[in-house]
């Protein structure tokens, strides 16, 4: 069986990251697959590449809701401050006992910038795209990650 790196990237490739309120309806990303939906949305904000990012469970330690919630509002808020657009969604793994996350698809933002934002919320992983491209998943480095 493989270490806990190998097992995280498993899960993260099995999950759907769920977009619940973008402007043509519900989508869902999927790393190594390309979305039409996310490129549509990068053609309309005039960007070439999103993240999908989530606040929630650091370093894959499961928190109440509330708490869950409560940092969700944080990275809102720090979205926000950058002006800009993001939507709301849920990354929801294949592992029905894994409650979904809380995330956002934000376009615009710069995988770099991206990596450092989930770092600071103590993420392993974020879902990054440009226009065009396969979804992929970049490790921030944060809880141990190479």
């Amino acid at each position: 069986m493989g270490g806990w790196r190998e097992r995280l990237q498993q899960a993260y490739e099995a999950t759907a990251y769920r977009i619940d309120e973008g402007p043509r309806g519900r989508f869902v990303i999927r790393v190594g697959e390309r979305s039409a939906d996310a490129d549509a949305l990068l053609e309309v904000a005039g960007a070439d590449e999103w993240a999908f990012v989530t606040a929630s469970n650091p370093r894959s330690m499961l928190l109440s809701e509330a708490d869950n919630a409560a940092r969700l509002s944080r990275l809102v808020g720090l979205v926000r401050e950058k002006g800009l657009v993001h939507y709301r969604g849920a990354g929801q793994g294949a592992d029905a006992t894994w409650p979904p996350e809380p995330s956002l698809l934000v376009v615009g933002l710069a995988e770099a910038e991206a990596v450092a934002l989930a770092r600071a919320f103590d993420q392993h992983a974020i879902v990054a795209g440009r226009r065009g491209e396969p979804a992929r998943l970049v490790w921030t480095g944060a809880g141990g990650a190479a």
